[in-house]
């Protein structure tokens, strides 16, 4: 029991060792990353993705498999022996007994061409499998694009609650000056101080959103959750578009690029090569053999033994089975695939119709509505502070622009967040390749890198 113990202690002292030396040579994480960096982190680490890697190589070992010859059959075989109490002799002759060795192999898979046939088969699903993995990178992808703006817009929505913050108690400061001089009562000080601590309660939930949505991007990344903090860095400035692109070119581009699209027209191609197997394995199987004999004639007949060889060939005779069923079952997988094909483009005719409508949208508001109104309202709240010093206006009223500004500010970062997710949601779509184009160059061909001043 004791020395049951004290290996049972040693094997765990030696699985943290390894784990610790896993921990210690695994590459560090960036403490602030920008979105290409966590594209290629997703990629490299996600735990996801390396599970779906898996299926290519799964389907390349059945390419392996297919890809082999068939095992020849080594037969021995005894026959002719006398039974006990009665041995064969000259007078009384029987067997002679006959020792034989014969070796079997298949031909039918080069005579009807079976093993090419099944090769083409399964490459094709290999083909159709990487291109599974392609779109399950391209939704990942997304996700983490998704994920690493809501940082941003969490990010700065905490920032504009903590100066909303600032400028209600800056208000409420001033307020209590105005009440020692008389110019403001007793309860504009209590309402000054309601907003004020109302606001300072919005921004310790602005940071809990950020830190909900900081969680989220690690999980999203593979990083795991007691890892230290991070943070992201990026832009939400909008650039102006100019539409070039009309729906026909967009579709027949996303056709090209998208691999789910790809994935589904291999697997008409992976099923109908599986019909011509199907087809080609409805002929029969043969077999050719070879083999040698001896003869143990002494004893049954007095004459010396003697060696033979032998040369054949079997064959099954498909009378009943002719491979119907599988060619049925092909027939209905080549349907299937078309099927699917099908709806998958009505599919991607719809996501496309949105993506292009909503980016439109999105364009609009954050490059034409929202700037003007932002300074609008911005102007405004600097004429009420001004006139409110004096004594001008009411607190109500220098409280109420304080709110405009803020969820003016709030609407245009939501609307900017928004403007970027329509873009890459668009880039996914179309299937391209997602990177921060944000900060480097245009995200797609018809779109220019002139600025929006607010």
């Amino acid at each position: 029991m004791i020395f049951h113990d004290n290996a049972h202690n040693t094997g765990y002292a030696a699985a943290m060792f390894l784990i610790l030396l896993l921990v210690m040579a695994a590459p560090a994480r960036p403490s602030v990353i920008t979105l290409e960096q966590a594209i290629d982190e997703c990629i490299a680490f996600s735990p996801d993705l390396r599970a779906a890697a898996e299926s290519v190589e799964q389907s390349q070992g059945d390419l392996k498999t297919a890809s082999l010859l068939p095992n020849p059959t080594l037969l021995f075989l005894s026959s002719l022996q006398p039974f006990a109490g009665h041995p064969f002799s000259p007078i009384r002759q029987g067997g002679p007994p006959q020792f034989d060795v014969s070796l079997l192999w298949p031909v039918d898979w080069l005579l009807f061409g079976k093993i090419f046939k099944a090769k083409d088969a399964v490459h094709k699903g290999l083909d159709a499998n990487r291109a599974t993995h392609e779109n399950t990178i391209r939704q990942r992808v997304a996700l983490t694009t998704a994920s690493f703006f809501a940082v941003l817009e969490a990010k700065e929505l905490a920032r504009l609650a903590h100066e909303h913050a600032n400028n209600l108690s800056e208000v409420s400061k001033l307020t209590q000056k105005k009440i020692t001089y008389g110019g403001a009562s007793n309860v504009d000080g209590d309402h000054a101080i309601l907003a004020a601590n109302v606001a300072q309660r919005e921004a310790r939930e602005a940071e809990f959103v950020l830190f909900v949505a900081r969680s989220q991007l690690r999980a999203v990344l593979g990083r795991p959750s007691p890892a230290p903090d991070f943070d992201v860095v990026g832009t939400l400035e909008p650039i102006k578009r100019v539409p070039t692109e009309n729906f026909d070119e967009a579709y027949q581009r996303a056709q090209t690029h998208r691999p789910d699209i790809q994935a589904l027209q291999l697997r008409i191609a992976q099923a109908k090569a599986q019909l011509a197997h199907a087809h080609r394995d409805a002929f029969p199987a043969m077999n050719l053999q070879g083999g040698f004999s001896y003869q143990d004639q002494q004893k049954a007949i007095g004459y010396p033994g003697a060696f033979s060889w032998s040369l054949g060939m079997s064959m099954e005779i498909p009378t009943f089975d002719r491979n119907q069923g599988h060619i049925l079952k092909a027939q209905a997988l080549t349907r299937e695939a078309e099927l699917r094909l099908e709806a998958a483009l009505v599919q991607l005719q719809s996501e496309l119709e949105q993506a292009l409508h909503g980016y439109e949208l999105a364009d609009t508001v954050v490059n034409q509505d929202l700037p003007l109104q932002l300074r609008m309202v911005r102007a405004i709240r600097t004429r009420m502070m001004e006139t409110y010093s004096k004594g001008g206006q009411t607190l109500v009223d220098v409280l109420d622009a304080e709110r405009d500004v803020l969820e003016t500010t709030r609407l245009n970062t939501i609307a900017q967040v928004g403007y970027w997710r329509a873009l890459y949601r668009l880039r996914t779509v179309l299937g391209e390749k997602q990177e921060n184009r944000a900060v480097r160059e245009p995200p797609l061909q018809e779109i220019t890198t002139e600025k929006i001043q607010p």
